[in-house]
């Protein structure tokens, strides 16, 4: 068995023994009664119900029924596991059980403090027997009664204050080790049954009436005023509690207590409803608006006793009005004029439109530039020359706001004297250390004329990494090699610098190695094809190719060639000229460059300056015209003229005239359609 099981176990065990326990005290608590005491006092259901309003709060414990009002000792009950009690425990003076509480609130069977233990009776007693009390039935259940019931060894006991027997009740009650002594509203299962104390008073009848800020109740029970922020008022309406914070009668607002001033409620007849939070709009509640207290914006007035003013403020960097009503409404400056707060100044008032004027801004530091923005100096850090006051400093300038020096060169060139500078004056002291003229060629020596250098012999380096092998010579070191840097590129030029070499892109002519290529050219280190070797023949039956170098010129007999022939469109064999076929345009249409165009696509070309031919690449061909053009007459052709990419030919002109005429013609030709149709549409 683990060692959860055997505690489980255990605790089972404990458990069906404290059941047998408590059945066998049931028995016996039956059968023998509680020992005999004098007659507990009469009470009242107002003082069942004052001692019962004091427990609430306090710890439950079990098998307690002490405690004292106002104590700041209230007890803890700390419950076993899941267990909970009687395997519970519990710290401190005070606490009670739901059985020790009935008891002591019903002083039975003789009166006891209430800071005094005093357990007499459980759910035993109080559901087995009659000795102090009676059980009606639970629907003539009436205040002051207890509810209980005790059933395989588990019980449970509260005092009833009001509500439905049969379903859901106020009462005070000690409920529990995670509850302590509550008063609550809660359900009533079947289980229980009613318990009265005997010896309930009826009090005597009483008029009700006020008795300070206390109401005196028909049953003649106070209820104070006070207890709940207000004063006992008997007037026209009758006796009542009326807030201090209202008039007896009609209806207004008033502002409550509040450290931040925001809360407001409505009063009816001495009663306050509809309370709010006027800070939950950034506002206050003010009593000096007339005619009663409302919400008032803080920023327009924080204090509750003072007028609102009316004026202009800034808020988040835009203009409010406020008026005297301590209400504010949106007043947008310009764009140009910024809302700007005057120094010194919040509240109404203080908002203007535009800049704001500054004191004075001179800060008396020579490497700041003084200026006002929108009311604030602006100190903004300059780089003039300045004087730091410090002699052995050159070249003063300003940096960051402050003016600082580079340090005085005082370097006589000789690593045979200490180099100083002191009050702006430079010194040289000797110095009998070692010198070096940075010669690797030359010992060194301090003498009496300062550093002395003689050559000497050896192998050097001249510091360049693309020489080797440098000797020593009178005193220099020459190199006997330069380093070689040809990477057999033609697109790269070739160099050594730092001792390494360099290869940058050349921009020469160079050879692709293809012979159906021309003009090759560098670019990016690579060299590149030029353009492809055209091989043009001039032949329109001939397809020109180029092969390992060599032009080759293939027959094809299948090419044809289209043309205008009058108002036809003529395919011929590209090689022997020998006509294929020959197809007429439509009344509509006009052939022009071997096809058949409407006179929309012939404005069209017009409108593009299209004459209907190709020019060539270099600006050496020609544009030939649409020769069906010219034949307006059936006769004349088109005059062509050659077009030049570069130059002003007077074929340019030439080609001028055909644009014209092409235009000319695309214009008559659709007024032509148009009173076609118009004849059709008369038809």
């Amino acid at each position: 068995m683990s060692n959860h099981q055997m505690n489980t176990y255990q605790r089972h065990k404990i458990y069906i023994y404290q059941l047998i326990f408590v059945k066998l005290l049931a028995v016996v608590a039956l059968a023998v009664p509680i020992s005999s005491h004098a007659a507990p006092n009469p009470m009242t259901v107002n003082q069942i119900f004052d001692i019962a309003k004091t427990v609430t709060g306090f710890s439950y414990w079990w098998g307690g029924s002490k405690w004292k009002p106002g104590a700041a000792d209230i007890g803890k009950c700390i419950p076993n596991g899941s267990s909970g009690c009687p395997n519970c425990s519990h710290t401190g003076a005070y606490g009670a059980d739901c059985s020790g509480f009935v008891g002591k609130a019903w002083q039975v069977d003789k009166p006891m403090a209430l800071d005094v233990a005093y357990h007499p009776y459980s759910t035993v007693h109080f559901t087995g027997q009659t000795t102090w009390w009676t059980h009606p039935p639970k629907a003539d259940a009436q205040p002051a009664d207890a509810f209980t019931y005790n059933k395989d060894g588990a019980g449970h006991i509260f005092l009833y204050e009001k509500g439905n027997p049969s379903g859901s009740v106020y009462a005070w009650e000690c409920k529990g080790c995670s509850y302590g002594c509550v008063y609550n509203l809660r359900s009533i299962s079947p289980d229980y049954i009613v318990a009265r104390r005997k010896l309930i008073e009826t009090p005597p009848a009483c008029k009700k009436h006020c008795e300070g800020t206390s109401i005196v109740g028909e049953d003649c029970g106070k209820v104070d005023c006070a207890a709940y922020g207000a004063k006992c008022v008997d007037d026209n309406l009758g006796v009542r509690c009326v807030s201090v914070f209202c008039p007896a009668q009609g209806t207004t607002t008033t502002c409550l207590p509040d450290p931040k001033n925001a809360k407001i409620a409505t009063c009816v007849n001495g009663a306050l409803k509809d309370e709010a939070n006027c800070g939950a709009y950034g506002a206050i509640c003010s009593t000096a608006v007339p005619p009663k207290p409302k919400c008032v914006v803080a920023l327009c007035e924080d204090n509750p006793k003072a007028a609102p003013k009316a004026g202009d403020l800034c808020f988040q960097n835009k203009r409010m009005t406020c008026n005297t009503t301590g209400d504010i409404k949106d007043n947008p400056c310009p764009a140009s004029s910024p809302c700007q707060t005057a120094a010194g100044k919040t509240g109404p008032g203080s908002g203007t439109c535009g800049p704001v004027a500054c004191g004075d801004c001179n800060d008396s530091n020579p490497c700041t530039d003084d200026s006002c923005s929108n009311g604030a100096c602006v100190h903004k850090a300059n780089t003039k020359a300045c004087d730091d006051s410090d002699g052995c400093t050159t070249g003063d300038v300003c940096a960051n706001s402050d003016c600082n020096g580079s340090a005085k060169s005082c370097d006589d060139g000789s690593a045979c004297t200490a180099d100083a500078c002191s009050k702006g004056q430079c010194t040289h002291l000797p110095n009998s250390g070692e010198c070096d003229d940075g010669n690797v060629c030359t010992t060194d020596s301090c003498g009496g004329k300062g550093c002395e250098s003689k050559p000497k012999d050896g192998q050097c380096e001249d510091g360049d990494g693309c020489t080797s092998g440098g000797a020593c010579k009178n005193g220099n070191c020459s190199a006997a090699a330069v380093k070689q840097c040809d990477d057999d590129n033609a697109c790269t030029t070739d160099s050594c610098t730092n001792g390494e070499c360099v290869y940058g892109p050349s921009a020469s002519d160079c050879d692709d190695g293809d012979a159906c290529t021309l003009g090759d050219y560098c670019a990016k280190s690579l060299c590149l094809a030029g353009s492809s070797n055209p091989c043009d023949d001039g032949k329109a039956c001939t397809n020109d190719t180029c092969a390992v170098g060599a032009c080759i010129h293939t027959p094809d007999l299948a090419k044809t060639v289209r043309a205008c022939e009058g108002n036809a469109v003529v395919e011929s064999n590209a090689c022997s000229g020998a006509m294929i076929s020959k197809t007429a345009c439509d009344v509509n249409k006009q052939c022009d460059a071997g096809a058949c165009k409407t006179a929309a696509e012939m404005a069209l070309k017009d409108a593009s300056g299209d004459t209907g031919g190709s020019n060539s690449a270099d600006g050496g061909g020609s544009a030939q015209s649409d020769s069906s053009l010219g034949a307006l007459d059936g006769s004349a052709a088109a005059p062509t003229g050659n077009v030049s990419n570069g130059g002003n030919s007077a074929s340019s002109c030439q080609s001028g005239r055909s644009l014209h005429f092409g235009t000319l013609w695309s214009i008559v030709a659709v007024c032509g359609l148009i009173l076609a149709r118009r004849r059709k549409f008369a038809d």
